[in-house]
């Protein structure tokens, strides 16, 4: 495909879903232009125009006012309208460590009945958007709920490629779905679930990124987010925050629950290779993995990981034949013993297992 060649239809419609008709919006180019983008038909207007030699922005928000003011004219981004949650996530020299941690947010967010949009960039990393209806917060309060937000995320995940910009995220602009990052001569793309999880990773992406996407990118808006958005707005009300400039990263350790638990961070590598389906040997042992991983290195609730593991049990291959009341009695020993992973991880013939150095 040609520098200048455009597809109407594939951009119209990534565009409408990804901006969910709501405007204004800056655009960039990268350098932001001072008047708005209005519309769906503008904005294609100006992928047309600059599409073929420049890469193509919009801000993260729509805007509930188009408010410039001060000396240099600036933008007031405290009128944005906050209808999604935008995580930056790359890794310069390794994509697969981004591309781990995208699948590791799907996985949470999915047991917690929430569908992120997740989008290649084109060169090196993953662009999630987590999306609700407009919530009503103070315009002083957007910037600090925002930041509480992706801080307590990035923590209880351990994300290590998470880009530190988006903490602020009210101001940020991120690239256009099926427009080309000039760098590599790739296509920012919309992931489905299943080129998410594809077993050739990152190699399989690429792959995809040549041409632009006609996946349909669907927008689920979910409740539960509201709810936590909600509770961190009231929790600083009831405190005085002191918001740095800027954050390091924060180690992650787990809370002990008069329980021992493992120290560490996410998923590991064993359990994931467990969810992709790519391990040989014992399949019990298998579910039993994934079990303790879930409840020792996610700390899911019971019910989120009976409905996680009972998921598993169909579309693993070989698929278990076991019946739900198995499935539950095995769920409950493991939760109750707090196995380690790595107790069954090597049972079941886990090429990518860690080895914790203390098993039982």
């Amino acid at each position: 495909m040609s520098n200048n060649e455009i597809v109407p239809e594939v951009y119209t419609f990534a565009i409408n879903s990804h901006c969910k008709g709501r405007y204004p919006r800056e655009f960039a180019s990268p350098e932001r232009l001072r008047s708005p983008v209005t519309s769906n038909n503008h904005l294609n207007q100006l992928v047309t125009a600059y599409g073929p030699g420049h890469n193509c922005y919009v801000s993260v928000y729509s805007f509930s006012e188009w408010l410039r003011s001060g000396p240099k004219n600036k933008l007031d981004y405290s009128k944005a309208i906050i209808d999604t949650i935008f995580i930056d996530l790359d890794w310069k020299t390794n994509p697969e460590i981004a591309l781990y941690e995208a699948r590791l947010l799907e996985l949470y967010y999915r047991h917690r009945n929430v569908n992120p949009r997740i989008n290649f960039t084109g060169k090196k990393g993953f662009a999630v958007y987590i999306d609700f209806e407009p919530i009503d917060i103070p315009d002083e309060d957007k910037k600090p709920v925002i930041r509480k937000f992706i801080e307590d995320i990035r923590t209880k995940l351990s994300l290590k490629t998470l880009d530190k910009q988006c903490i602020d995220g009210i101001s940020r602009i991120s690239r256009l779905p099926n427009t080309k990052h000039h760098d590599t001569d790739l296509y920012c793309i919309p992931l489905s679930k299943d080129v998410l999880w594809h077993m050739d990773g990152f190699s399989h992406i690429l792959e995809l990124a040549k041409t632009p996407s006609k996946e349909r990118i669907i927008v689920t808006e979910s409740p539960y987010i509201h709810q936590v958005l909600t509770k961190i707005q009231e929790n600083l009300i009831e405190e005085v925050v002191n918001i740095p400039v800027a954050t390091k990263p924060v180690p992650f350790e787990f809370i002990p629950k008069q329980r021992t638990i493992i120290p560490g961070s996410s998923l590991c590598p064993g359990v994931m290779e467990i969810i992709l389906g790519v391990q040989e040997g014992v399949r019990d042992a298998s579910l039993c993995g994934l079990v303790a991983g879930l409840n020792l290195q996610l700390q899911m609730e019971y019910k989120e990981i009976l409905n996680a593991v009972g998921e598993w049990s169909t579309k693993c291959t070989p698929a278990l034949d076991y019946d739900s009341f198995t499935i539950a009695n095995k769920v409950n020993e493991i939760i109750g013993k707090e196995y380690r992973p790595c107790t069954f991880l090597i049972r079941a013939g886990v090429n990518a297992c860690n080895k914790c150095p203390v098993k039982r």
